[in-house]
Parts: C-alpha cells; sequence; structure tokens
C-alpha cells in the first residue's frame, strides 16, 4: 500500500467516525473509490440558501462533494470542494466552489469536513474578512452580524480552528465592537482596520 492509499484509507476511517459523532448533523451520502477519494456529504444545518432582497432564505441541508486529487496530499493538490446545493456564504465562489484557504497536509480530511461545517453555519472563527471569495456576501455578513451564526450544530469532536489552518480568522465582532464603543443601540459599525 502507498502512501497515498494509507492516507486515503485513514481519512475514510475517521469522516465515518466524525459523521457517527455528529449524531446525524453529518452523513456520508456516497463514496467512490478504493479506496475512497471523491464523498458526497449531507450536512443537517441551517445556513443561508440565497437572499430575497437583503432578507436571508434559509435552507437546512446542503450537500457537499469532496475530490481528493491524484496527488493529495500533497500541499499542491489540496481537497476539492464542491457545493451540490446553493448557499449564499463570503467564502462559496458563484460557481459553489468552496474557498479553504491555506489547506495544509497535517489537515485530515475530518478536520476538513468539520470546519466546512461550522464555515456552512457562519461560524465566527471562521469567517476571514481579508480574503472573501464572495466579496458581497461579506458586506451582507458585516451589515448583519447579529443574524450569525445561523446555527451552532456540532460536527462530532473536531478540534476548534487554528491559525495554522484558517489564518487571520475572524474574532468575535461583537466583541471588538464592544471594545472600541462601536455598538449604540442594536447598531453595530465595522472599522475596515478590525
Amino acid at each position: 500500500m502507498n502512501a497515498r492509499d494509507l492516507r486515503l484509507r485513514n481519512d475514510c476511517a475517521s469522516l465515518i467516525r466524525l459523521c457517527e459523532r455528529s449524531e446525524g448533523a453529518i452523513e456520508i451520502e456516497s463514496k467512490r473509490g478504493n479506496p475512497p477519494d471523491e464523498y458526497v456529504l449531507f450536512y443537517n444545518c441551517r445556513s443561508i440558501e440565497r437572499l430575497n432582497g437583503d432578507r436571508p432564505v434559509y435552507a437546512n441541508g446542503h450537500r457537499l462533494r469532496v475530490r481528493l486529487p491524484a496527488r493529495y496530499p500533497l500541499p499542491s493538490a489540496p481537497p476539492r470542494l464542491e457545493l451540490l446545493t446553493p448557499l449564499y456564504n463570503p467564502h462559496i465562489y458563484p460557481n459553489l466552489q468552496v474557498c479553504i484557504g491555506n489547506w495544509q497536509t497535517s489537515e485530515y480530511l475530518d478536520e476538513l469536513v468539520a470546519r466546512v461545517g461550522a464555515l456552512i453555519q457562519f461560524d465566527r472563527r471562521i469567517l476571514n474578512l481579508r480574503d472573501p471569495a464572495n466579496p458581497e456576501a461579506m458586506e451582507w455578513v458585516r451589515r448583519n452580524l447579529r443574524l450569525l451564526p445561523t446555527d451552532n450544530r456540532l460536527f462530532g469532536e473536531a478540534p476548534e480552528p487554528s491559525r495554522e489552518t484558517l489564518p487571520d480568522a475572524l474574532p468575535d465582532l461583537s466583541e471588538v465592537a464592544r471594545q472600541q464603543h462601536l455598538v449604540t443601540d442594536d447598531i453595530v459599525w465595522i472599522d475596515e482596520e478590525v
């Protein structure tokens, strides 16, 4: 067995354990390959499918295709993530590709899948203000922080996001705003320097 196949087998086993621990929050709908190098996952959590004017339209289920390239897990061959259902999110490109930031080989598939679950729910620890895939969605987020996160489902016992895998992670903006006296009467003013 080569190193890639060993990593793929370990990733599959860890992903199955993550799904079991999630108590239905995430499911493997399909997998392809032996060992698997492609998955379709279902996230059972609330998020924003689209906007109607400036108001969010929510959906409670989200499908994600994960493809692990032939050179995975080399740093030059990160996982390819594509949503199969619409999602309005600062880290989702208009073509529904998921921006995973600076992925590193030390981030295993179960950790990445849990991180995407947090991203889908607009977890503030995951949002990156500096490099959005969808700038329009990021502007909407800045104006509507009171609506976030959209859900608080846990995806097993995934580790907390780290600066290594999530550079420039977004702090809790409501706390930053309070500290900088930018909150008045439920209006949050966001300083571009934050």
